[in-house]
Parts: C-alpha cells; structure tokens; sequence
C-alpha cells in the first residue's frame, strides 16, 4: 500500500473516532437494543475496564476484551473498537481490509456513526482490499453478526420451552417446573416470562438482514440453525 495513501486511511479513521465520541450521548438515546441478555454489573465493569486499558494504552489487553468478551455479546461499540484498532495498529497488525469487516459488523444496525466510519473506510481502499474484506466479514458475520446471536437466543427459549423440567435453578424449591409450553403450574409466570422474550426475539431477527442481504455467500451454520429453529416454531405454531 502506497504509504501517503495508508497515511490518509488512518488520519480518516481517526477523524471518524473524534466524530463518534462526539456523538455517543446521541447513541445511546437512540441506539437499536439488542434483545440479549439484561446488562450485569460484571458486562459494566467489564466495559469500564476496558477503556481505561485502552486510554492507558494497554493495546493488547484491551483488544482481547473488546474481541473476545464484548464482541461476541453484540456489543456494536466493542466490534467498531476491534475494526478501529485494526486500522491503526494497536495490539494488533495493521489492516486496513481486516478493520472495514469488522466496521462492517458494528454497522449492521444502522448506527450513524458506525456506517460513517464504514463508508469513509470503504471508499479508500483498493479491490484487492475490498475483497479481502469480504471474506473476513463474512466469517465475522456467521459469528456475531446480529442474525446469528439472535437465533441462538431463540434456540436457548426454546430449549426452556421444550424442557421438562425447565432447568432454572433459581426458581423456587418445591415449585413444579414441568409445565413446559402449557405453562400451567407453579412456574406459569416463568414460561409466560420465556414466551414473552421469545416473541420480542422473533420480531428482532425479522429485523436483521439474512444472509444475501448480508452478502454472504455460503451460510451454511447459519442458515442451517434458522432452518431447524422455523420448522420447530411452525410445529409448535409459535409465530
């Protein structure tokens, strides 16, 4: 890559960092939440440790934190960070190519300042770039894009839904967890509770864009949970 050109890649990227701090109050009234699990005080800690590693300059810890533990959670502001520090070099090898999928997967949700720093990244690179990109994104995609970590959300419903005995430990002892889809019994408000998040997560996914949209050419892991996950909702008639 011609130096001056990487140069001009990187200033841009740290433009667009400047513009989304500016707007993260914004974000946060506005951001499209992801119907995952409650925040804990471990995730929140686990956030503020996070940056101060990163504004210490502790790049290596902090890129494996945003990688490993927040990414995968669907953490937008987390996978925008691993593209961010791709693109700059911090705790990782500079890659332009690497940053823009990664760009990509915080911008699935439509976030302004994620497809802002997704399209200004994308415009300077070269096909050859742009390609390499592609591969990564689609791997990226097939692991914590938004369609993925929904359908394993609705997979985990159903597995309590399905269960006989419901397996949650922390329902009260002497209390019948058999209702299973019924929900008769002691334990109706905990399926009712299940059924609840199970729908407010089927109208999510509707919401994410499926693979060709996505631009993924062969989902196979993906489109292959969905499929069996559909014929069990349809057999259940739970819509």
């Amino acid at each position: 890559m011609n130096k001056g050109r990487y140069t001009a890649i990187r200033t841009a990227g740290s433009t667009v960092v400047l513009t989304f701090l500016a707007a993260q109050f914004c974000l946060a009234q506005d951001y499209r939440q992801f119907p995952g699990a409650a925040m804990d005080s471990r995730t929140l800690t686990i956030q503020e440790k996070v940056e101060d590693l990163y504004s210490s300059g502790d790049y290596d810890r902090a890129l494996l934190i945003y990688e490993k533990e927040l990414a995968p959670l669907g953490d937008k502001y987390a996978q925008y960070m691993v593209g961010f520090m791709h693109l700059t070099g911090k705790g990782v090898e500079e890659s332009p190519a690497d940053a823009l999928a990664w760009y990509r997967l915080a911008a699935e949700r439509d976030e302004v300042p994620f497809t802002k720093a997704r399209d200004a990244l994308r415009e300077m690179l070269e096909p050859s770039e742009l390609e390499q990109s592609d591969v990564v994104f689609s791997a990226l995609w097939q692991r914590y894009g938004d369609r993925k970590l929904i359908l394993d959300l609705i997979n985990q419903d159903l597995d309590i839904l399905r269960s006989e005995n419901g397996g949650r430990p922390a329902e009260p002892r002497g209390a019948s967890l058999a209702a299973g889809y019924s929900g008769n019994g002691t334990s109706d408000g905990y399926y009712r509770r299940v059924r609840a998040r199970l729908a407010e997560r089927l109208q999510y996914l509707g919401s994410t864009r499926d693979a060709e949209d996505a631009g993924i050419a062969d989902p196979e892991d993906v489109t292959g949970l969905e499929a069996e996950i559909r014929q069990e909702l349809k057999a259940l008639d739970i819509h």
